[in-house]
């Protein structure tokens, strides 16, 4: 489980970054359920599956990923501190069928994951300066693909190919697949 106050920066920052795209309800059994509500149930979630993970770097150098659960109050001042750098990835093992599969409504699968998965699927990346980090996890989690999508646009990628160097935006446009 995250500090509190990672928690607090992890849902501040996936809001700020990412879920201004989502509906503003949604129907969760049979129940509606507001934006918010939504926000901290996944995220509870992916944190649960160990799919939420924190990435710290500072002028020194990376911060282990282990030290990210044991920051503690040390977790506040170094979100303020400007020689920090810290991102987040929320990623969980899919099969590559629920990847290209056109009439799956994401909304109703934000809960789905299979372990066999072949793929990483990035529901949400905010690591600005951190590929290092996040090529590090990606290698890490065993899976020969990575997915996503970005601006109506899916994005499929070897893993075993991305290089260590960020990529190029040309490099990254090479694994568009279609429209979403």
């Amino acid at each position: 489980m995250l500090p509190p106050l990672a928690y607090d920066w992890l849902k501040s920052s996936v809001t700020e970054h990412f879920f201004k795209h989502w509906p503003e309800t949604f129907v969760l059994n049979e129940k509606e359920t507001s934006r918010e509500e939504m926000t901290d149930l996944w995220l509870r979630f992916m944190i649960a599956h160990d799919f939420a993970k924190i990435f710290i770097s500072s002028v020194k150098g990376p911060v282990p990923s282990s030290v990210v659960h044991d920051l503690g109050q040390f977790f506040g001042s170094a979100v303020k501190d400007p020689n920090v750098t810290i991102g987040y990835l929320l990623a969980r093992p899919v099969r590559m069928g629920w990847v290209f599969d056109t009439d799956i409504d994401y909304f109703k699968t934000l809960f789905s994951f299979d372990p066999a998965g072949e793929v990483v699927w990035i529901d949400s990346l905010w690591a600005k300066g951190l590929y290092q980090n996040v090529l590090a996890f990606l290698r890490s989690a065993q899976k020969p693909y990575v997915a996503w999508a970005h601006k109506n646009r899916l994005f499929f990628k070897v893993i075993r190919e991305l290089r260590e160097l960020v990529p190029a935006r040309h490099e990254i446009e090479e694994g568009f697949v279609r429209n979403v």
